[in-house]
């Protein structure tokens, strides 16, 4: 049974209010004399989700008509982070309804799910290191920057509960070990149900849970091991309940990416798998071993290609997207040195650290710790948003290292003096990492968006036409308002008006489609264009400012030492600079607004003569059918040296990236 360690949550409640401190710490910045502030652009598209959750309660629409207008977005992530999100609003627009309130319920979100996390893995620590060495590895694991990035306030993303919930499911899969049954199992499941629920790459996640009882169930008979295939299999109904209206699953979709029958899928096959491993593969047990692999060959011939795609996605389109970049290439370059930002020095005392943690360490715990660190030790070094998850492990060897200080010192009677001593070399090792999480109190403004871009929104809403199909499906949108891809988000869930692609890896054929648009000379065609999908207006920002306008330019393959000159041709671009005062354009734009400065800017799209602005939406009346995935085009299957983007309408450059 689970021992039972006296103040063990009393010190992990402490450590974890240290954590939720220093997550709040940008308070002023988030919580903004112009209103709530975000810090990512993703967190203003779950904004929007959360809100349709809300406003829906307890029905989450899984067809966005706000984005990819018109045809509208089929939401590519698993609902529960949004929809208990969402919830929470209801409960706040109780005491204050309105868009501010929601936002302030989701901003706290993160850094309270941070601290829980914290909470949790205090706890597994305990049971994997001594008492203080899982003190000193919580505190760590509270601190360091990977895990700091994703949960500080002002980020509701659903990457701020993924570590949550399997820190969530350590204690039922350690019980389930040490004798626990069915009961047990199912508290395990439950809390991995959660994890797969909130994202699909929790199945990195699920992996390290099956190997890790994989290896445990070569240790002991079987029937101690009766139940250990009920975590997975305990899964199924849970998965299938939330995704069984789910379009994608309608449509018999095994993607990866897509809150669909994957996770059900994989799931029997890992509960087969493991039963048929209990068995020895005798009798029955070689049936649920014929069978998981069944199930796994046909996992891996529908599921696999979308996670290959996924995985190695258009090299163009995503450098546009920081956190899917290696995590020693964060910045184009292949450097150890990129790394240091989130373990320091410490990256280098890894083999070490493991070595000597797989030695000295032993029980369930402690190789459930080494699985965990050598999954996500590997996925780390693919993309750099694993480095958050490998981010525990990492503390979890540090903190045994600084407990065998400890060990060693009171051994000779200086264990105080040797665990100072270990602590100090410890903070000069991991010094930039930790001088990273001290600076985030004074980031300031510098973390969150831009309140200019707020107040373009704000307008908008006050100062525009509604448009049907905020809440649910209604139909097409009236019309929409276009943004480049940083700015939709905001647009959709601030402005609550229809706009075109964000920054999301499923949008692919809108996110092409809106960066063509700002790569066009010509204003008549710009005006043709955004006419033609039902755009009435127009919001632009400084495109060059974090070098937005530079990379939409590298994405199709005009040269750097061309982009100061191709940049000055842009119909886009100068109708930002002049605010349409230039008489080729002053034809097709008109100035609305522009927020204090003129940061941003937002135009009306002037009618073309014999555009009478009815029906120019005329097609994908049917909602499902219609959305993003099915009437975009796809991605084209080539090399980045090769792309053209002629499919889409491209401008014309010369003749070197394709042709109208």
């Amino acid at each position: 049974m689970k021992p039972r360690f006296p103040g063990a949550d009393r010190m992990g409640l402490l450590i974890a209010l240290a954590a939720l401190s220093l997550r709040l710490t940008p308070w002023r910045a988030v919580f903004s004399p112009s209103g709530v502030l975000f810090v990512d652009v993703d967190d203003w598209h779950h904004l929007r989700v959360m809100l349709t959750a809300a406003r829906n309660f307890p029905f989450l629409p899984t067809l966005d008509r706000y984005f990819a207008h018109p045809d509208g977005f089929l939401t590519s992530w698993p609902p529960l982070h949004d929809w208990l999100v969402g919830a929470a609003i209801r409960a706040g627009w109780l005491f204050k309804p309105g868009i501010e309130t929601a936002a302030a319920v989701a901003a706290v979100v993160p850094a309270l799910a941070g601290a829980l996390t914290v909470f949790f893995f205090c706890r597994f620590a305990r049971r994997a290191i001594p008492a203080l060495g899982a003190a000193a590895a919580a505190a760590l694991a509270g601190v360091l920057p990977a895990p700091l990035f994703y949960t500080v306030l002002g980020r509701p993303d659903h990457h701020c509960v993924e570590t949550m919930w399997f820190a969530l499911a350590l204690g039922p899969l350690l019980s389930l070990v040490e004798g626990g049954g069915s009961r047990t199992a199912l508290l395990a499941a439950l809390a991995l149900s959660a994890g797969w629920l909130s994202w699909n790459g929790f199945v990195a996640f699920e992996g390290v849970a099956f190997l890790w009882l994989l290896a445990e169930s070569r240790r002991r008979p079987d029937p101690e091991t009766r139940s250990w295939s009920w975590v997975f299999a305990a899964q199924i109904p849970l998965l299938l309940l939330f995704t069984a209206g789910n379009p994608f699953v309608r449509s018999r979709t095994f993607d990866f990416d897509l809150p669909g029958l994957f996770a059900p899928t994989l799931c029997v096959a890992l509960a087969l798998a493991l039963e048929g491993a209990r068995r020895r593969l005798r009798g029955a047990g070689l049936a649920f071993g014929l069978g998981g692999a069944v199930l796994g060959l046909v996992l891996a011939w529908l599921s696999l290609p979308s996670l290959a795609l996924f995985a190695g996605a258009p090299p163009r389109i995503f450098h546009l997207f920081s956190e899917l970049q290696p995590l020693l290439r964060p910045y184009g370059r292949w450097a150890p040195s990129a790394a240091e930002p989130w373990f320091g020095w410490g990256l280098w005392l890894l083999p070490v650290l493991a070595w000597d943690f797989a030695a000295r360490r032993t029980g369930p715990a402690a190789r459930l710790a080494l699985v965990w660190g050598a999954v996500f030790g590997l996925l780390a070094l693919l993309q750099a948003r694993y480095a958050s998850h490998f981010s525990f492990v990492f503390a979890l060897l540090v903190g045994s290292a600084l407990e065998r200080a400890w060990s060693w010192g009171r051994a000779r009677s200086r264990g105080a003096a040797a665990f100072a001593a270990a602590c100090a070399v410890t903070t000069v090792v991991l010094g930039s990492a930790l001088r990273n999480a001290a600076a985030l109190p004074f980031a300031g403004p510098q973390l969150v968006g831009d309140p200019a871009l707020r107040e373009a929104c704000e307008w908008i809403r006050a100062n525009t036409p509604p448009t049907r199909s905020r809440d649910r499906d209604e139909g097409i949108p009236e019309y929409g308002v276009f943004a480049d891809s940083n700015a939709g988000p905001m647009v959709a869930a601030l402005a609550e008006r229809p706009t075109t692609a964000a920054n999301n890896h499923a949008m692919r054929g809108p996110l092409v489609w809106t960066i063509l648009r700002f790569l066009g000379d010509d204003p008549e065609q710009a005006r043709a264009d955004l006419s033609g999908r039902g755009f009435r207006y127009l919001l632009l920002g400084p495109m060059n400012d974090g070098g937005l306008l530079f990379s939409y330019l590298g994405i199709a393959g005009v040269p750097p030492v061309e982009w100061e000159a191709r940049r000055e041709r842009l119909a886009l671009w100068r109708l930002y600079r002049t605010g349409g005062s230039d008489p080729d354009l002053a034809r097709a734009f008109r100035l609305v607004h522009q927020t204090p400065g003129g940061t941003f800017k937002v135009f009306s799209v002037l009618a073309s003569r014999g555009d009478s602005r009815s029906g120019i939406i005329t097609r994908c009346r049917n909602a499902p059918s219609c959305a993003t995935r099915a009437s975009w085009p796809s991605w084209p299957r080539r090399s980045a040296s090769s792309l053209s983007w002629t499919r889409w309408g491209s401008p014309s450059w010369n003749g070197t990236t394709g042709s109208t």
